[in-house]
């Protein structure tokens, strides 16, 4: 598999971690939120929106889209 990696050309595909992914639940944002440093906790149900929305865009724009898997050895901000 060839990769090339730009800072400036139109963007083709891109890897992402959904928030389902990364956050995984209310639960577990609120037991890793203050020992990440985080102002506040996140609003799950705010970032899925939020995450959704940021996903249809980028497929809008013929952007190819892979996911990271979940991860439960990772935290949050994976």
């Amino acid at each position: 598999m060839k990769t090339s990696h730009s800072e400036y050309l139109k963007l083709d595909s891109v890897y992402l971690k959904s928030v389902r992914n990364a956050f995984v639940s209310n639960k577990v944002l609120a037991e890793q939120w203050q020992d990440l440093n985080y102002v506040s906790k996140p609003d799950f149900e705010e970032a899925l929106g939020e995450y959704d929305y940021f996903e249809t865009l980028l497929l809008k724009n013929n952007i190819e889209v892979k996911h990271f898997p979940k991860d439960f050895t990772t935290k949050i901000d994976s």
